[in-house]
């Protein structure tokens, strides 16, 4: 099962798999759980850096609708999920070895 959501307000949806993505493409044998794990790691890599882009284009907005308290907050959570970012590149190259 799959689903659309565009909850991020960036203009596209992000689609989340359920069940499908837990065989293998090339011989559809079931992934294994450090399979699984590998995925969901590099899942959330590209999904917090959709998020720090969206926040990054609505700080924009909120700056030239005079919001600069938003603006600046926006700013933070952009930076704070690059930084999580980091941890999770972290954790995906320890689990890759």
């Amino acid at each position: 099962m799959s689903h659309d959501n565009d909850h991020c307000g960036h203009g596209h949806h992000h689609r989340h798999h359920h069940g499908k993505e837990e065989r293998a493409h090339s011989d559809s044998k079931p992934l294994t759980e450090h399979d699984k794990l590998l995925r969901m790691l590099e899942h959330w890599l590209r999904h917090n850096e959709e998020h720090a882009t969206s926040y990054e284009m609505w700080s924009g907005r909120a700056k030239s609708l005079g919001e600069e308290e938003v603006q600046a907050l926006l700013m933070e959570m952009a930076n704070e999920a690059r930084r999580q970012n980091e941890k999770l590149r972290g954790l995906l190259d320890k689990s890759r070895k």
